[in-house]
């Protein structure tokens, strides 16, 4: 529908109507999502919702990212979700 009138002609309703018709459909801004740094296999675990077990054959197996001094292991969330992701798309 073309609107016959002048736009100081148009009414507050009418004028809000066609605001909304007009505005463009944007996406959202990504989201820049920080690191998530895990510090244990059970911190581990409860990223991927999972037994410690699990997240600890899942570290040995190589298929997740980290970096281990001695005991002391560190994962990156970020880079383990997407390692895993990778996988499943395979």
């Amino acid at each position: 529908m073309i609107m016959e009138k002048r736009i100081f002609e148009l009414t507050v309703t009418e004028f809000l109507d066609l605001l909304k018709r007009d505005q463009p459909t944007t996406t959202p801004p990504e989201q820049k999502t920080e690191p998530k740094m895990l510090y244990s296999i059970k911190e581990l675990a409860d990223f991927l919702q999972c037994s410690t077990v699990t997240a600890q054959k899942i570290k040995n197996s190589g298929r997740i990212p980290y970096a281990q001094t001695g005991r002391k292991v560190v994962f990156d969330g970020n880079a383990v979700l997407l390692a895993i992701s990778k996988k499943n798309k395979k």
